[in-house]
């Protein structure tokens, strides 16, 4: 049968049953479609191309109203990576370059601390206003911020000051955090300070605890220099 012939037999037959019933499908597609525009004032085609770009957004980037002070920093993230996108533990430990085990022992610790979903947690606080949130959603962090050299916080803490140039009050709302915690993370970094993932920083502040721990009497200022230290690492964890 030549090529002509069997168009012609596809056109005789374009209207048996079984194309009038993709005809339909296709109607109904077409009806959703432009219900859909009538509903958003949008052309569907813009539509899709805005759905393309908050998947994308979603995969790269994520949210800074994930933070909530009932977790720590880093269990937000790592809850949220879990919880929202799906991650398995090994793909966010090569993200945030800690551990499988610490991100599991942080996963585990979280939902002990709050079960509640965090991004349902800043629609209900008392403490956050209409304006915080709408400002919480627009931020977003990228994934690519984060390296070995510093801490999940610090990561943020630089982004947020550096790249959005925000100042240490709006990062201090963006994260559920101490204002007087993000200048000095921020200040012992940029100092040149170690990181507390940083295994010399950690040798260290092991021998100067154990210096401390010999001596027989303390300065009120010492305590609350290691309160202040204890206060930075729990809301980095």
């Amino acid at each position: 049968m030549s090529k002509k012939e069997e168009n012609r037999e596809f056109s005789s037959n374009f209207y048996s049953f079984e194309n009038q019933n993709i005809l339909k499908k296709l109607a109904k597609i077409d009806k959703l479609i432009k219900e859909t525009e009538s509903i958003t004032g949008k052309e569907f085609s813009d539509l899709l191309s805005s759905m393309k770009e908050k998947m994308q957004l979603k995969k790269n980037y994520f949210p800074a109203s994930i933070f909530t002070i009932k977790l720590g920093v880093t269990e937000c993230l790592v809850r949220y990576m879990k919880d929202e996108l799906g991650f398995k533990y090994k793909e966010i430990s090569g993200i945030i370059h800690r551990s499988e085990a610490v991100v599991g022992v942080m996963y585990r610790t979280s939902l002990k601390k709050y079960s509640g979903k965090l991004l349902d947690e800043q629609k209900t606080s008392l403490t956050s206003t209409k304006q915080d949130i709408h400002i919480k959603q627009d931020i977003h962090i990228p994934f690519s911020i984060f390296s070995p050299e510093h801490t999940v916080f610090e990561s943020i803490i630089i982004y947020l000051k550096e790249n959005k140039v925000l100042r240490f009050s709006e990062i201090a709302k963006l994260t559920s955090r101490d204002q007087r915690t993000i200048w000095t993370i921020y200040h012992r970094v940029r100092s040149g300070s170690k990181s507390s993932n940083n295994p010399k920083k950690n040798n260290s502040s092991h021998k100067n605890n154990s210096v401390t721990q010999n001596l027989k009497s303390t300065s009120e200022n010492s305590k609350e220099k290691n309160q202040a230290k204890q206060n930075i690492t729990q809301n980095e964890e």
